[in-house]
């Protein structure tokens, strides 16, 4: 869905912006990169809930790590986060071990690409831990985020933006009012004033802060806002690409972005700016692995691919992204997971 409506997962959230993908925040950008999966791994463990617990199953329903669990989140590099009843989190690997003790708060995040997890301690400070459990970073931070292109975010106590190396060292000063990912090698920021533009990974002013609102570069492209509450593109050299022409916007996802018309429908655009599917639906979100989550006018929730074709039927309450050829709904029943097909595979 739409930045300006506050339903896309991939956006902003409130009245400034979410770019951050921050721990210490409640929802997070979650952008996945890979358009031809369409197989999962045969040792895939999916979150599964029995009798009010959590724990994991085969892609058979097999339980494989006892519900025990207060919540999961699911594998990542090899260990998933746990909460014990004490609403303490930890990390347990495939075997359903505990490696990690559940000592962080319930905030903390799972483990990046990077091999490092975002850690809150009990004195609402923020961390990071190795996958051996030892503190990498100390937690020292009013907020963190997680690391992208080898960089990561973080707010000191007059609540200022910079960020620091997997070393934990301050490579550019906090000083903005609010920042976002590193991505493509740009960094949104906030100046006082509130408007936006974008430093580049040596902290250096490369697009003036203009804008209302700005998105992390997405292939090649960031949306912006300006003064009149419209929607366009812009390059890396901070030239408009796409006019501001729309109510609401997307980052571009496997070629496309979505886009928000004056009638509150939502289809999607090319690079070029042209309209390739048409504004017709009520909600919308960004593609994965070819295919993007829509709602009708009944809110119901399924999945068109590229050409705008319904592919999986409305029918569910709720819907995520696919990932690894599989997407997790919930309908009246309660929560499962189906293929790409739109089959039930667990539930």
């Amino acid at each position: 869905m739409i930045l300006r409506r506050i339903k896309m997962a991939s956006i902003l959230i409130g009245s400034s912006f979410l770019l951050l993908s921050c721990a210490g925040e409640k929802n997070a950008v979650n952008k996945y990169d890979s358009s031809q999966i369409t197989m999962v791994a045969n040792d895939t463990l999916l979150p599964v809930k029995r009798d009010g617990l959590y724990g994991f199953a085969d892609l058979t329903g097999n339980v494989i790590i006892p519900c025990q669990w207060i919540e999961v989140g699911s594998f990542k590099e090899g260990l998933a986060w746990v909460m014990d009843k004490y609403r303490k989190v930890g990390f347990i690997d495939k075997a359903g071990k505990l490696v990690i003790p559940c000592q962080w708060s319930k905030y903390s995040q799972s483990f990046g690409e990077d091999g490092l997890a975002l850690v809150q301690n009990e004195h609402e400070k923020w961390g990071y831990i190795e996958k051996t459990g030892k503190l990498a970073i100390p937690c020292q931070w009013r907020e963190s985020g997680w690391f992208s292109e080898g960089m990561a975010h973080v707010s000191n106590e007059l609540n200022k933006y910079g960020f620091i190396n997997k070393k934990g060292k301050q490579v550019i000063p906090t000083r903005w009012k609010m920042v976002g990912l590193c991505s493509e090698g740009m960094i949104g920021v906030e100046n006082e004033q509130g408007k936006w533009g974008f430093i580049n990974k040596k902290g250096k002013l490369v697009i003036p802060c203009q804008w209302d609102i700005v998105q992390n570069f997405s292939e090649g492209l960031a949306f912006v806002r300006n003064e009149q509450g419209k929607y366009g593109y812009i390059d890396k050299s901070g030239k408009q690409i796409i006019p501001c022409q729309w109510l609401g916007a997307g980052s571009f996802q496997e070629g496309l972005a979505l886009v928000e018309n004056e009638q509150h429908q939502y289809g999607y655009i090319d690079k070029t700016g042209k309209v390739v599917i048409p504004c017709q639906w009520e909600w919308s979100y960004g593609f994965s692995e070819g295919l993007a989550r829509t709602s009708n006018d009944e809110l119901k929730m399924g999945y068109i691919d590229r050409t705008g074709r319904v592919v999986i039927p409305f029918q569910w309450e709720q819907a995520l992204d696919f990932s690894g050829g599989i997407a997790k709904v919930r309908d009246k029943e309660g929560e499962c997971y189906i293929d790409r097909t739109g089959k039930i595979i667990l539930r």
